[in-house]
């Protein structure tokens, strides 16, 4: 039985807002460092513990390429993004055939800070044993931000960060929404509900309200930062901290 944990970094997108002529997933942030490189750093200690999952398109040879340099210090497997898959959780559907027991969602063109000594893959994993999903959670009162973000309302129950409800980029300002998602998890046995639920939410789907569904209450981790990488915008911003 393979008992590791997966990482799914969907790859398939075109990257269109920052217009490279390579993969954005590629962009260069720090010396001797790409973007993507922030995901595997994310994993560091647990080398021998997961296995990723990068889903690709034809396009995206180039990333194929660079993540050689991890060959020898993590199981990498690739996969393409179905044709009639689309967005995120298309994405990840295309690769539902390498699902693990347990599987952690991070976003190739985002850069997650973390807590000092913080062991976020210890703590999603023990909270996946009795959840079926599970939120990494950045808190956030600036709407603007929220707006362009998959914003959540969180609170706590008994010492645990919860997830009460989840609009993926509200038209308009909601003072209950605190925060928004930097990552998210969920297990293979629950993955085609939890797949459906996020993907409506994305679609602003009517019919499918996060809180009254069952993944209302879900636990989060919150984390230091979370920063979208997606746009101009935001790379300068981050650069000149």
């Amino acid at each position: 039985m393979n008992d590791k944990i997966g990482v799914i970094i969907p790859c398939g997108g075109t990257g269109k807002r920052l217009g490279l002529p390579y993969p954005k997933e590629l962009l260069g942030i720090e010396s001797n460092k790409v973007l993507i490189d922030y995901c595997f750093d994310l994993l560091v200690g647990y080398e021998d513990k997961v296995q990723v999952i990068v889903i690709i398109n034809s396009e995206k040879l180039m990333t194929v390429r660079y993540l050689e340099k991890y060959r020898d210090k993590i199981d990498i497997v690739f996969c393409y993004q179905k044709s009639y898959e689309q967005e995120l959780i298309g994405a990840i559907e295309s690769a539902r055939n390498l699902f693990l027991s347990k599987n952690i969602v991070l976003l190739p063109d985002t850069i997650i800070k973390l807590k000092n000594s913080q062991n976020i893959i210890e703590e999603t994993i023990k909270l996946l044993d009795k959840n079926s999903l599970v939120f990494w959670v950045k808190k956030e009162k600036d709407f603007d931000i929220l707006a362009q973000e998959g914003s959540l309302k969180i609170d706590y129950k008994l010492g645990q960060l919860i997830v009460e409800d989840y609009l993926d980029k509200p038209m308009k300002e909601i003072k209950e929404l605190n925060s928004y998602w930097a990552a998210f998890a969920f297990n293979r046995e629950s993955s085609h509900k939890c797949l459906y639920a996020l993907n409506k939410i994305i679609q602003k789907d009517r019919n499918i309200k996060f809180k009254n569904s069952e993944f209302a209450n879900s636990p989060g981790i919150e984390v230091v930062d979370s920063v979208d990488m997606g746009t101009w915008k935001s790379i300068y911003n981050y650069l000149r901290r």
